[in-house]
């Protein structure tokens, strides 16, 4: 009995070519493959990631860009280099404070 179900499933197969080699082509490629579908959806949402840090990094840069614009003389330049970076002439000594939050 359960020879015949494949017999007849087998011969079915025979009969439509076009449809058996189409779904184990799906099948393939679905489950089976390097790239299958699991694969492009781990890919499509690590772009989406680095998409996001992308428009982060230029929202970065542009607060960047707008805060250290007005580097046109050494008088500013020295100033921005004091605050940030602390730096100090060779007689001088710096003293940060700072403060704990609470």
């Amino acid at each position: 009995m359960l020879f015949k179900n494949i017999n007849k499933t087998i011969r079915m197969c025979f009969k439509r070519p076009y449809l058996t080699i189409t779904c184990m082509f799906l099948i393939w490629i679905l489950v089976v493959d390097s790239n299958n579908v699991c694969e492009q959806l781990k890919i499509f949402r690590q772009i989406l990631k680095c998409k996001e840090c992308i428009k982060v990094y230029k929202k970065e840069i542009d607060l960047l860009k707008t805060r250290f614009s007005d580097l046109s003389d050494s008088f500013e330049i020295e100033k921005k280099a004091r605050e940030y970076f602390y730096m100090h002439k060779p007689n001088e000594k710096i003293i940060v404070i700072e403060y704990r939050n609470k």
